[in-house]
């Protein structure tokens, strides 16, 4: 006679993913990555599923089959999850690295949906590449994150109710959907006001700032290039100075001095007067004027976002230069995170 749980149907491991993916946001106060996954399983076991929402096989066998089932794929899941965390997965380690960045671990559970659905490796990639673009664009125009855990959550139910082979069109057309600022997908021309206009090195911690400057750094080089990996410990450096006024003066012919001071103190934190050069080349650029700067970037830095300034740079570096090279890496920065829009899955 075969035990009774052996007669019984097992669960589909992305609902049971949705329920505790639920049950973790619902949490209050739950501020470490690592704990969105226990929380969710103690939850789990704690409360049965409500009636609505009930897995076929489990209305008539009770709470224990349900809790012990959990337990069974929180074992596989916990695996996963591991390898996420510790960047062991090569085809997702990029992505892990930038959501550390950005901080937005509330994003785990959907991405163990992913994982667990076993997507082919173009969705998976067109998933994370979507997910990206959403999240970066929203750092860079400096939108809350308040409302990611209901998004993200009503987003796995998407998900769940239709066939992994669609992952990356539903993600792309449920954000695509969203309206209220809470959640909306940034357009070209606010991402284009950011990068011409906004200073960024105030608005945004090191950590990101970096994540934008490497991203781009990565999208410029060629196949030709060494290495398609930018170094790493590299440090953010104002091309002009932010004690600018010794060797970086205004011109003598300037209308309105205060005006045009104003005008420079906030050029020189726009993303477009900053670069990434490595501890030993920083000390040595800072205060001193554009030509020595320029020499030095040309005979010690490998990085494409510096090459630009040998082979694009103009004579002079004041608020005309900061806006072209802002220009510059505004059009590289939408070619990396497109907008819904312009996102195509294949």
């Amino acid at each position: 006679m075969r035990s009774r749980r052996a007669g019984m149907a097992r669960p589909n491991r992305r609902r049971v993913i949705h329920r505790l993916s639920t049950a973790a946001f619902a949490m209050k106060g739950d501020r470490a990555r690592g704990k969105t996954v226990e929380n969710a399983t103690r939850l789990a076991r704690a409360r049965p599923p409500r009636r609505r929402r009930q897995i076929p096989g489990l209305r008539q066998r009770g709470h224990f089959y349900f809790a012990l089932t959990v337990a069974e794929d929180m074992a596989e899941l916990g695996k996963a999850y591991r390898q996420m965390e510790d960047l062991q997965r090569e085809d997702i380690r990029g992505f892990i690295k930038r959501r550390n960045a950005m901080g937005v671990g509330v994003i785990t559970p959907l991405l163990l949906w992913l994982l667990d659905a076993q997507l082919p490796p173009n969705k998976l990639a067109n998933c994370l590449k979507a997910l990206e673009s959403f999240l970066v664009r929203r750092v860079v125009c400096r939108y809350s994150a308040r409302s990611y855990g209901r998004l993200f959550v009503a987003m796995i139910r998407k998900l769940a109710e239709d066939s992994p082979e669609n992952a990356d069109r539903i993600i792309v057309s449920h954000l695509d959907e969203q309206t209220a600022q809470a959640a909306l997908w940034p357009d070209d021309n606010e991402l284009r006001e950011s990068f011409l206009n906004a200073p960024l090195y105030q608005y945004l911690t090191p950590r990101r700032l970096r994540l934008v400057l490497e991203g781009i750094e990565e999208e410029v080089r060629t196949n030709k290039t060494e290495s398609g990996e930018v170094p790493g410990e590299l440090e953010i450096e104002h091309v002009m100075p932010q004690a600018w006024p010794a060797n970086w003066p205004l011109p003598d012919d300037v209308d309105d001095y205060e005006e045009a001071r104003a005008i420079r103190e906030r050029a020189i934190h726009t993303i477009g007067n900053l670069t990434l050069v490595n501890r030993q080349l920083n000390p040595a650029l800072s205060n001193v004027p554009w030509d020595q700067k320029s020499k030095a970037l040309a005979e010690h830095s490998v990085l494409f976002l510096n090459k630009w300034f040998v082979n694009d740079g103009p004579d002079v570096w004041d608020e005309s230069g900061i806006a072209k090279r802002g220009q510059w890496l505004y059009e590289s920065a939408v070619k990396i995170w497109p907008h819904c829009s312009d996102f195509s899955v294949v």
